[in-house]
């Protein structure tokens, strides 16, 4: 924001949204599917092995002992037999609940009833996964179009998306911590922090506004 890029405002979003949803679908449910998450964590371990000595080769990075080898793949057994056949999908922490074989981003996003996010999630994946529209769409400028210098312009618009998002998910990420073992004290803060978000998202807005504003009476002036 400080450098005035929207798009990677938003793109960093995604990740937080993320990290948000993980959190608030740990926080609904027991500490069974907790431990089932931090379970998962030799899954990714075997896979990222996998991925390495695929191409070890090629890169010409040192070789990992046949010990650790070993010792991931005894470890990757014996969760597997410890939990369900999917657990070695991505996400299989979180297939039996979530009712699927393969579950994905947008499973979570049902299961929490956050629906609403889809669009904004859908959007900013174009400049997470440079989809086309990237290419073509620039939520810094006000008709969304780029202009010539694209590649080394800076905005001061386009941030009220990704600034209320990022409150929101910031809020969510925080209400799943103090929910595991809240107090009174934690719920009145929480209630501080929701007023405080929503004036900052609010502020964002009319800033955003009324630079349009200025910007449109500047450069647009009718002729008389």
């Amino acid at each position: 924001m400080k450098g005035g890029y929207a798009s990677a405002a938003l793109a960093r979003w995604r990740t937080l949204l993320e990290t948000s949803i993980v959190s608030l679908f740990l926080a609904l449910n027991n500490d069974e599917l907790s431990e089932k998450y931090l379970d998962y964590e030799i899954i990714e371990r075997k896979k990222e092995l996998n991925s390495y000595l695929e191409n070890i080769d090629f890169l010409g990075f040192e070789k990992i002992d046949l010990n650790i080898q070993q010792e991931i793949e005894n470890e990757y057994n014996s969760i597997l037999s410890k939990h369900n056949k999917n657990f070695k999908n991505d996400y299989g922490w979180a297939s039996e609940i979530l009712k699927k074989e393969k579950p994905n981003l947008h499973d979570f996003i049902n299961y929490l009833n956050l629906e609403y996010l889809k669009p904004f999630y859908k959007f900013s994946n174009n400049y997470v996964h440079s989809g086309t529209k990237s290419l073509m769409f620039n939520i810094g400028t006000i008709n969304g179009l780029f202009p010539d210098d694209t590649l080394t312009a800076s905005t001061n618009i386009g941030f009220t998306d990704p600034a209320q998002l990022c409150l929101l998910s910031m809020f969510n990420s925080t209400l799943a911590f103090l929910s595991l073992d809240s107090d009174e004290k934690d719920l009145l803060n929480l209630i501080s922090l929701y007023l405080k978000i929503n004036s900052i998202a609010k502020a964002f807005n009319e800033v955003e506004n009324k630079i349009i504003e200025d910007e449109l009476n500047t450069f647009f002036v009718p002729k008389f």
